[in-house]
């Protein structure tokens, strides 16, 4: 296979796996009890951003963080969480204690002093805060979000 045909073979990959995301998104994406629009928030949340996921053995996503790595005013590294996600079906599992323990690694991994999200459902604010994060406003913004220091 010549590099143009892998690169193309590649960037289909890449496209049908972003399809599959963005399907189980908006399957399982509780937009009743969310103030986002469900595009919105695949452009902003899945979007160009790295994601850890975890598959039944089926093959089937069963739960999703994407995530991407930023810089505060002060340079310093973090790591934003996008979406976190699990599937209907896969609720109370377990699924998403082991996805945030993954992407905690990698932000430790990657230098990163912190790790900060948005919650925007009850459930969402309670898992965060069950796992040592503080609910935060931005001074700048006035936009609330949650942060969890590393070190």
């Amino acid at each position: 296979m010549s590099k143009i045909e892998q690169f193309n073979s590649e960037g289909e990959n890449e496209q049908k796996l972003y399809v599959e995301r963005e399907e189980f998104i908006k399957k399982n994406y509780p937009a009743d009890k969310s103030h986002y629009d469900v595009d919105e928030l695949l452009n902003s949340g899945l979007d160009g951003m790295e994601v850890i996921e975890k598959r039944g053995k089926d093959g089937k996503i069963e739960g999703l963080i994407s995530y991407v790595f930023n810089q505060d005013r002060n340079e310093i590294m973090y790591l934003s969480i996008g979406i976190m996600l699990t599937g209907k079906e896969f609720e109370e599992e377990g699924i998403m204690s082991e996805l945030f323990s993954e992407v905690k690694k990698i932000a430790e991994s990657n230098g990163c002093e912190y790790i900060v999200a948005i919650a925007d459902t009850e459930e969402d604010e309670k898992f965060l805060l069950n796992n040592n994060f503080s609910e935060e406003e931005d001074n700048v913004t006035g936009r609330k979000h949650f942060r969890m220091d590393l070190f």
